[in-house]
């Protein structure tokens, strides 16, 4: 089986201070990998290097190279929405965004340019595993609402988070931080 993710001598910097040193590990396509440690060794901030995510603040760099299907995602240049739309990451504590269910799911989708009502209406309904999507009645219920997905129960918020990567088009690379 190939490689899905290929590191290859990962640094990264925190401003002065050296995060991750000297990383290298490949990860099949179709399997799933473990990091595994105790808490602060490092494992959220590697995988938050996967879809550049630490470029969102000012001070971090990084070294070495992070391959996914072959292509470096650490080069200049490199479309971090693309980047983002395709590596999603879900995290220990869900953050949606203070708008309702439906416009949480639909938001990915609206961003890679989806303007169909219907076809976010049908991606909204299929994003969630098969014993808990949204029926019609919910989606068309939670659309017209000002529900906040903010201010839901956290297993809820977790759900929406989930939903908004699962309901954008393959391929998709998932990255869970607990």
């Amino acid at each position: 089986m190939k490689d899905k993710f290929t590191i290859k001598n990962l640094n990264f910097w925190y401003g002065d201070k050296h995060a991750l040193k000297g990383i290298n590990l490949s990860m099949k396509e179709r399997e799933v990998t473990a990091l595994i440690g105790p808490s602060g060794c490092g494992k959220t901030t590697f995988l938050r290097c996967m879809n550049r995510m630490h470029d969102l603040y000012p001070g971090n760099r990084y070294e070495g190279e992070i391959l996914l299907d072959g292509k470096n995602l650490l080069e200049k240049g490199l479309d971090l929405i693309k980047l983002r739309s395709r590596v999603g990451m879900v995290f220990q504590k869900p953050t949606p965004f203070p708008m309702s269910m439906y416009d949480n799911i639909a938001f990915g989708l609206k961003l890679m340019g989806v303007k169909s009502k219907s076809e976010l209406t049908s991606r909204v309904e299929k994003a969630g595993p098969p014993r808990s999507r949204m029926t019609p009645n919910e989606v068309k219920s939670n659309r017209k609402t000002s529900t906040d997905a903010a201010a839901m129960a956290g297993s809820s918020k977790g759900r929406v988070t989930v939903r908004n990567a699962k309901a954008r088009p393959a391929p998709r690379t998932w990255a869970a931080c607990t």
